[in-house]
């Protein structure tokens, strides 16, 4: 069983081992007090408490898996000035928490994250995932664009017709894995940001297993960059928004706006594997993000 008020700091559970066998979940023993943890990366991190032996902590992360379905098992709660979002079982235990949040209305944004209700100060964007729902990660809820929306700055590998024209302005994909995540209030996301060996900068998106959704070519700024990664970050939801291109007999998702490329993913062999990987694609039933 779970002890009470045993969860670890945030940080403890960064960067842990993922879960084969549970899509979205990683694991861990610590080593000072020799329990077993596990964590959610979804739209926001939620911790378990510790377990004292592993086949316990595998019943948790069923019930979190069923418990996370029900809008009604989720709750923001206060303590000692803080605020957190709880999951309860059908018992009304706790069975999972998320890191702190300063005022109740940022745990309220993070909350409408995992249910898909709309924010209380405004509409929600993609999980930085926060939950890459992810799930590809991201949420298979459709998202609404913002009207504020950053205007994009990359002219056009896509051609008038709508062809993905070429590749050159992009890093393989290997080069994108491996980075270092952006963490923000709600916890740790599915995106990086980097500069690579050419001295360009890119925006990276990552699947719950910590593989490669998108993928930004490089640019000269990193003011560029991060105007372009909002505008990603506002659209990566809409379906709309997407084209599945077929370039040399292999095949993309592309993030557009407009003609113009926000983001693309790796490649695929065929039409329907690079659709699924997209929100017309997903299983409705997909639930929580990364990113």
């Amino acid at each position: 069983m779970a002890i009470n008020d045993d969860y670890l700091s945030c940080k403890s559970y960064e960067g842990q081992e993922a879960d084969p066998k549970n899509e979205g979940f990683s694991l861990f023993q610590d080593k000072k007090t020799g329990k077993y943890y596990f964590s959610y990366a979804g739209a926001v991190l939620l911790r378990s408490e510790g377990y004292t032996d592993v086949a316990s902590r595998s019943k948790a992360i069923a019930s979190v898996k069923k418990n996370l379905a029900s809008a009604d098992k989720l709750a923001v709660i206060e303590e000692g000035g803080k605020f957190y979002i709880v999951l309860k079982a059908a018992n009304n235990k706790e069975i999972g928490r998320s890191c702190d949040f300063k005022t109740r209305a940022a745990a309220e944004k993070g909350l409408a994250r995992f249910t898909g209700a709309p924010a209380a100060e405004k509409p929600v964007t993609p999980a930085k995932k926060k939950d890459a729902s992810a799930e590809a990660g991201k949420p298979a809820a459709k998202a609404k664009k913002t009207a504020d929306k950053p205007a994009s700055k990359i002219k056009s590998p896509i051609a008038e017709e709508g062809v993905l024209s070429g590749l050159q302005n992009f890093l393989e994909v290997h080069e994108y894995l491996d980075r270092p995540r952006i963490w923000d209030s709600y916890g740790i996301t599915g995106y990086v940001k980097f500069q690579g060996n050419d001295g360009k900068h890119y925006f990276g998106v990552y699947n719950p297993d910590a593989t490669l959704y998108l993928r930004s070519e490089g640019f000269a700024t990193e003011e560029e960059r991060d105007s372009v990664f909002d505008l990603m970050d506002s659209i990566i939801l809409l379906e709309e928004n997407y084209k599945i291109e077929n370039l040399n007999g292999r095949y993309y998702a592309v993030l557009f706006e407009e003609n113009d490329i926000v983001a693309i993913s790796p490649d695929f062999s065929s039409f329907i594997e690079a659709f699924v990987t997209t929100p017309g694609g997903r299983p409705r039933e997909v639930q929580g993000t990364m990113f």
